[in-house]
């Protein structure tokens, strides 16, 4: 054993765009000097950054480039000695957050499996165990919505507490609440509901209590709808206003949880979009109030009647200009009432 041996360094935390902290267990010395540059770069070579002297068992790295993989090795300082270089350790930094439209069909990016679960360039899949995989998918019989490749998710039904996470890359100007989230799902077998649940969180990389959920989209299996799911990513839908990452988890309701996921996009609501979280409160025996929420409209139309009335017919009852919320009077007690709410463009 040598008189000088070297720390193992245990990993990345706080990994951003520019930054990533590292920690280590200690080896012999009393300090410490680390080594990185871009993955496969010749660390006795001198072309790395050095840092030396350190005395802490971790230290933040600065300047890095985004969406860059690194090598890190580090050596102990004993004394009189060196240790041994050790590594290399490595960690990728995180993309720069994309404009939209943003499109994901899983085209370009290799094919994964059970035990090598993956996600595209600048996406993030991130899991608590094993038992749970997700990755880039192809086959000749169980086709995917358009292309060649969809993404395969996979989530352990005797393992409820386990969990995974698909997380696109930071969006610009996600917070400014005009987006909309689109995506095509199947699940495995159609005699069973499947679900997505969407949310967003602060981190691609510590999801599990970063993430909060907006909305289960509910889906049979068999086949891809021939329209997109969506969700728009706005505060009447439950999103927070401030996180960067859209996140999707998976729900199944049968004995095999699996679903297919293709031709993911985030993009900006149309300039006449629908309304959307249309809900009634404050319900008693001869109305209730209806509230929505809307990106851009500012003048709406909402029309009710008995339900199962054809909107559009002319017999509705119309409120025009409406305004969230909306109180609806006069209504027969015990009944049942279809309401429609439109943007005025």
């Amino acid at each position: 054993r040598p008189n000088c041996f070297a720390s193992i360094i245990n990993g990345a935390t706080g990994i951003t765009q520019t930054t990533a902290t590292l920690s280590w267990t200690p080896g012999s010395g009393d300090k410490f000097d680390l080594d990185y540059g871009p993955a496969g770069y010749d660390y006795t070579q001198g072309t790395g950054v050095r840092v030396s002297g350190l005395i802490d068992s971790s230290e933040t790295l600065t300047g890095l480039a985004p969406n860059t993989t690194y090598d890190v090795w580090i050596r102990d300082s004993c004394s009189a000695t060196y240790s041994s270089w050790f590594g290399p350790f490595t960690f990728s930094t995180e993309c720069l957050a994309y404009s939209t439209p943003l499109t994901e069909g899983f085209e370009n990016t290799s094919i994964g499996n059970s035990q090598n679960p993956n996600a595209p360039a600048c996406w993030t899949y991130t899991r608590n165990h094993t038992s749970t995989y997700g990755y880039v998918y192809s086959s000749t019989w169980n086709l995917p919505n358009s292309g060649l490749n969809q993404y395969y998710w996979y989530n352990n039904p005797q393992n409820p507490g386990d969990y995974s996470y698909l997380v696109s890359p930071a969006i610009m100007e996600l917070d400014s609440a005009d987006k909309i989230l689109k995506f095509y799902a199947k699940g495995s077998s159609a005699s069973y509901d499947y679900g997505v649940v969407v949310g967003t969180t602060t981190t691609p990389s510590d999801v599990g209590e970063n993430f909060h959920p907006m909305d289960t989209i509910i889906f049979k299996g068999g086949n891809y709808n021939v329209t997109p799911h969506s969700i728009r990513i706005h505060p009447a839908n439950g999103y927070n206003g401030t996180d960067q990452y859209i996140a999707m988890t998976i729900v199944g309701f049968g004995t095999n949880p699996t679903i297919y996921l293709d031709d993911i996009s985030i993009e900006d609501v149309p300039l006449c979009d629908e309304p959307f979280a249309v809900k009634a409160g404050n319900i008693t025996s001869s109305g209730f109030d209806i509230t929505w929420g809307s990106v851009r409209g500012t003048s709406f139309k909402l029309e009710y009647d008995s339900v199962g009335f054809q909107q559009g017919s002319g017999f509705g009852n119309v409120i025009k200009p409406a305004t969230s919320p909306t109180s609806i009077t006069g209504l027969m007690p015990n009944s049942y009432y279809d309401v429609y709410v439109s943007d005025v463009c």
